[in-house]
């Protein structure tokens, strides 16, 4: 019996690579690191017991969140008004603060940017009914969360 089933078609989503030569910028490279796939976590955004799936976008695609809809058998996409992530997202990792509110930080590759300072984190916040940008952090700056509040 195996452990995981592949529910792929029941998400209804479909990553895309932007096309990346790395070895013209990397030569010595002994493989691609523009060919991750996409990062994934999951976190109970709304607070209703059940874990949404966040899926994290290529250059320039946004991260998506997913609600499992147990009478449809099907991913539903959940409301995001958020911005093209300025690189690959290749992690993600949620979490309730002590005050309740549900956040995750998406973990950002700058390579094909062509930038070195590019932010590394997005971080994300639950704000009903929708995930919303809240801010950045790049390599070498600190800029954080919009309005200075803390994670």
């Amino acid at each position: 019996m195996p452990l995981f089933a592949d529910v792929s078609d029941q998400l209804g989503h479909r990553h895309v690579e932007t096309p990346f030569d790395d070895f013209a910028q990397q030569p010595l490279l002994p493989y691609r690191l523009s060919r991750l796939g996409p990062g994934i976590g999951w976190l109970d955004l709304d607070a209703d017991g059940r874990d949404e799936l966040i899926v994290t976008g290529d250059t320039g695609g946004r991260p998506e969140a997913f609600r499992y809809g147990p009478a449809t058998e099907r991913f539903l996409p959940l409301a995001a008004e958020l911005p093209g992530l300025p690189g690959d997202g290749v992690a993600v990792a949620g979490w309730v603060s002590s005050a309740g509110q549900r956040r995750c930080l998406v973990g950002v590759a700058g390579q094909k940017a062509g930038d070195t300072n590019v932010p590394v984190l997005a971080l994300f916040a639950w704000e009903e009914p929708r995930l919303t940008a809240v801010g950045d952090w790049g390599a070498g700056r600190q800029r954080g969360p919009r309005g200075g509040g803390g994670l």
